[in-house]
């Protein structure tokens, strides 16, 4: 691999009590973050609804046009202005058909009347039963907590059940802190949003796997030279060239997404920038710092240093 960075010798193990409260700070922050929002800002694909996205040829006052739609019930209806595209709103509400008409339709109607001498069309519409999406959502989690137990017994197996559950740890450290910032910032939860938190599951494990590999190569060789948290320190600064390389690279592309790839997929984008950022760290500073930490109170290596 390029050599971007020089060899370094970062005591990563010395952070960890730090690491531990900076997250726990965090998660603590998000999950209160979570409750005063309400929740996440779930899309239709969980509440159920219509999502209606219009563009009038001319600019038209939001105040307005919800006094057009309240006309058919749509008072409370959600609107927003889209900042990528000139005249284009979306509208979103729960009503998914008007007076056995669907929701669309009815609108295109009204506002086609009321707004003849501007113009308009229906960009996009969506709509989703609440059957479906309440089947979605239970079938979000299950997604999440099966690939969550997954990964448990593969790590458990393939190294020892000390890094399978520090893994999981990160991982749930990861998702959280994620939701939390959609939530922050009000990102639509939708289910690509679940698909970006399972790349990011896939993400965050990649790193802990080859730093767990790295751990039991260095065991073998230092067994009786190092102690098990210099074994740990040397392993994090073995891989710290390929941990940044890779988040960076991913982050390049991530953020040209993000910013040129349109609004459609800036959501999910977003997620994945977070991801990315809390993964690379968690991998570094929580997974590592949990073992060592582990085995400080429940010793089972034996590394002492040759005299």
């Amino acid at each position: 691999m390029l050599n971007l960075l020089r060899k370094t010798n970062i005591d990563f193990v010395d952070f960890r009590r730090k690491g531990f409260i900076i997250s726990v700070a965090l998660i603590i922050l998000c999950v209160v973050i979570i409750v005063i929002q309400g929740g996440v800002n779930y899309g239709l694909d969980f509440t159920g609804g219509s999502f209606i996205e219009v563009h009038f040829d001319e600019e038209v006052e939001i105040s307005d046009l919800r006094i057009v739609i309240s006309e058919i019930g749509l008072g409370d209806a959600v609107i927003q202005r889209v900042r990528e595209a000139d005249y284009n709103y979306i509208i979103r509400t729960r009503m998914t058909e008007y007076e056995g008409k669907g929701i669309g339709s009815v609108l295109y109607g009204l506002l086609n009347q009321k707004y003849s001498d501007i113009g308009m069309r229906v960009e996009r519409e969506e709509m989703v039963g609440p059957v479906i999406s309440r089947g979605l959502q239970a079938k979000a989690l299950l997604v999440v907590f099966l690939g969550i137990i997954i990964i448990l017994v593969y790590v458990s197996i393939r190294f020892t059940y000390r890094f399978g559950i520090a893994s999981v740890i990160a991982l749930i450290h990861d998702v959280l802190i994620t939701i939390g910032i959609l939530s922050l910032v009000r990102a639509e939860f939708s289910t690509a949003s679940i698909a970006a938190l399972l790349t990011i599951i896939g993400y965050s494990i990649n790193d802990s796997i080859v730093l767990s590999d790295r751990v039991r190569d260095n065991i073998k060789r230092e067994r009786g030279r190092l102690s098990f948290p210099e074994i740990i320190n040397v392993s994090v600064n073995q891989n710290l060239t390929r941990t940044i390389i890779t988040s960076l690279t991913t982050l390049f592309v991530l953020l040209a997404l993000y910013f040129w790839g349109g609004r459609v997929i800036k959501d999910f984008t977003l997620t994945l920038v977070v991801g990315v950022i809390v993964g690379t760290y968690s991998s570094i500073v929580i997974v590592a710092g949990f073992v060592v930490e582990w085995e400080r109170r429940l010793p089972v290596y034996s590394h002492k240093r040759k005299r």
